[in-house]
């Protein structure tokens, strides 16, 4: 894991009350997946959410330009969590695997939420 990528993530993307916790959690191992897991509820709403209708057009929307430099990427999937991945194969891998992905785009923040049953919830991120 990228400790200073994380950190830059919580510092600008987690709800400020939450932060100290959040660090502490992600860079504890035996806490790190159920911390991954509770991100999305408590993201700060300093950022505009954009909604897409098909999971095309949030390939046409993170893949602008044909990203190739890699992205970051936490999961609570040990396959991936924690690495630097190129944008296409942990996107496919996020759209296509089960439980929470967070990739961190230079443009957008991709999150995905799975919990339990029912379809998955998507949120891209994008600054004001």
């Amino acid at each position: 894991m990228d400790k200073n990528t994380e950190e830059m993530f919580v510092k600008k993307f987690i709800d400020k009350n939450k932060r100290n916790r959040v660090i502490y959690e992600l860079f504890n191992i035996e806490k790190r997946g159920d911390s991954i897991r509770k991100i999305p509820s408590i993201l700060s709403h300093n950022f505009k959410e954009a909604s897409f209708k098909s999971d095309e057009d949030i390939y046409k929307y993170l893949l602008i330009g044909k990203v190739m430099s890699p992205i970051y990427v936490i999961s609570d999937d040990e396959k991936i969590d924690g690495q630097f991945v190129h944008p296409e194969k942990a996107l496919n891998h996020t759209l296509f695997g089960g439980g929470t992905y967070i990739l961190l785009f230079n443009h957008a923040i991709f999150i995905k939420e799975e919990i339990g049953y029912g379809s998955p919830k998507y949120i891209i991120f994008v600054d004001k």
